[in-house]
């Protein structure tokens, strides 16, 4: 099964090197565990419009979703909170038929 984990950081002032840092730090530290498997990609996007804004998506396939989040994930969030407000949400994807898209 696909899944998406996002977490959205927002913080008060400008952090991203010090965010990008702490995420190196710990996917550094977790990256030689099993906990990992599954995981097919990794990405940061940072807002380009509002600073101190940053989202990480982990894109998932396993057997099963983790619903409450990877062990990566909560670690992430966790961590993560330090810097301001942190979100964190699991997707299930949903495949979108040809039909649905050109309106057939």
């Amino acid at each position: 099964m696909k899944w998406l984990e996002i977490i959205n950081v927002q913080t008060a002032d400008d952090a991203e090197k010090e965010i990008q840092d702490q995420v190196d730090k710990l996917i550094d530290q977790l990256s030689t565990e099993s906990i990992n498997d599954g995981l097919r990609k990794l990405k940061f996007y940072f807002n380009c419009s509002v600073k101190g804004n940053l989202l990480i998506h982990m894109y998932w396939e396993t057997n099963k979703p983790e619903k409450l989040g990877s062990l990566l994930g909560l670690s992430l969030a966790s961590a993560l909170r330090k810097f301001g407000l942190a979100n964190h949400n699991i997707l299930l994807e949903r495949r979108i038929t040809n039909e649905k898209i050109n309106g057939k």
